[in-house]
């Protein structure tokens, strides 16, 4: 009896199939089919991933990942004593080796100061491009420069609302990257002379 239950039932699972088959057949071949992509626009997609691979320029941004001392000197004025303060960064490349994310912590005219900043590198205009945030303002900094012929320096022009003046004001800022342990950031401002001076010089030690 065991049998010819055990029989039957393989008998009905065998038909169920041989029904299955044809239906699931149809379904596929009803199923559309996405069509293939034209020449122009297989070149506008290899030319999407070539533009969003990081490169050279990432890796130089990304020696300077790690945990940093670091030393900030800072003139108010040309040939003026310049105030100096201590601080730590941590730096972490973000988002597949993208953008090089920093995280400042320090203190200012005693009191505390934290920033927030993230330098990438566009293979499209190649250009390095960077934001920067902190606790001693509401406007965000904008900055777009060069690696140099080098391949150790990167030269930007930085955009942020002057808040003595109201306006957009521009500065220079030079980043060396002395070895794989340090490196140093120096920014440039107009002095009342119409010259440029050192207006700030970050040196950053590695920690690890």
């Amino acid at each position: 009896m065991r049998k010819v239950v055990l029989v039957a039932t393989l008998a009905l699972i065998a038909l169920s199939m041989a029904l299955a088959a044809p239906a699931q057949e149809k379904a596929q071949a009803a199923e559309p089919k996405a069509p293939e992509m034209t020449a122009e626009q297989k070149a506008a997609m290899e030319a999407m991933i070539k533009a969003g691979t990081p490169g050279e320029p990432h890796t130089l941004l990304a020696s300077m990942e790690g945990r940093w001392k670091a030393v900030v000197k800072s003139w108010h004025a040309p040939g003026a004593p310049p105030d100096v303060m201590e601080g730590t960064s941590e730096n972490k490349m973000v988002l597949g080796g993208r953008y090089l994310k920093q995280m400042f912590k320090g203190s200012f005219a005693g009191q505390p100061f934290d920033g927030i900043g993230f330098t990438g590198f566009d293979n499209v205009t190649k250009k390095v491009q960077g934001v920067w945030m902190d606790s001693m303002s509401t406007g965000v900094m904008f900055s777009t420069g060069e690696i140099d012929a080098s391949g150790k320096a990167i030269a930007s022009v930085m955009t942020y609302g002057d808040p003595v003046t109201g306006k957009a004001k521009t500065s220079r800022d030079v980043v060396r990257i002395v070895g794989p342990d340090q490196h140093v950031m120096e920014m440039y401002d107009t002095g009342p002379d119409g010259k440029e001076f050192l207006m700030m010089e970050i040196t950053y030690t590695r920690v690890m």
